[in-house]
């Protein structure tokens, strides 16, 4: 069984995996509305992911105001 805890070279690669993610949603438009520790989720296999149901279309937030 998997330690629930990262080490320092786990938590270099799971921040620039979470960078790239969210910058990719940013390059399309959306915006993830909460990031935050239980929104970063780590499977049986060790794959992060960011899981969350606060996401939001930044064209349409703008399209509101």
């Amino acid at each position: 069984m998997k330690s629930p805890y990262f080490n320092v070279e786990e938590i270099e690669r799971v921040s620039r995996n979470i960078y790239a993610g969210i910058s990719f949603l940013h390059s399309q438009g959306i915006t993830h509305g909460a990031i935050r520790p239980e929104a970063i989720v780590r499977d049986s296999d060790g794959w992060v992911k960011v899981a969350c149901f606060d996401i939001f279309n930044r064209n349409e937030l703008l399209e509101d105001k």
